[in-house]
């Protein structure tokens, strides 16, 4: 899959290889343990800071135990949400879910490359904390 960004300085060449980028994909596992009644912010990794995110996906790879209505809410720091706030998961083996709504996706970062995107995720649930299970965000972006 690839995705044509138009350079606005090449308008005669607007689908000519130069505007072609590949997709890439992180996938980062939350695993039980981190969803408990109160927040639990946790540093997930860095996207190079020259991406274009493109959006989340959220894979269930196995329901979570004990704990009932999970949420997930992603920033640039701890308890940030700049990405998505209390988004609600769906609690059942084998959903995979585009993460929606979603804020400040599809635009660059920082072009130059100087700062690196942190990924913070803060994850909970209204009851119960998590005693088995297993869930996935994949992060879609372009460089």
């Amino acid at each position: 899959m690839a995705f044509i960004f138009v350079d606005p300085i090449q308008t005669n060449n607007a689908f000519g290889t130069y505007g072609m980028k590949d997709v890439a994909a992180k996938a980062f596992r939350l695993n039980f343990p981190l969803w408990t009644t109160s927040a639990t912010n946790t540093f997930l990794g860095q996207l190079p800071a020259d991406v274009t995110i493109l959006g989340f996906d959220t894979y269930v790879k196995t329901a979570l135990s004990t704990a009932t209505s999970p949420t997930l809410s992603l920033g640039t720091a701890s308890g940030g949400t700049q990405f998505t706030s209390a988004l609600a998961i769906t609690n059942t083996t084998g959903t995979q879910a585009k993460a929606s709504p979603v804020t400040n996706i599809m635009q660059a970062h920082d072009n130059i490359g100087r700062t690196d995107i942190n990924l913070w995720a803060a994850t909970g649930c209204s009851t119960g904390n998590a005693t088995a299970g297993e869930i996935y965000l994949i992060v879609y972006y372009v460089r």
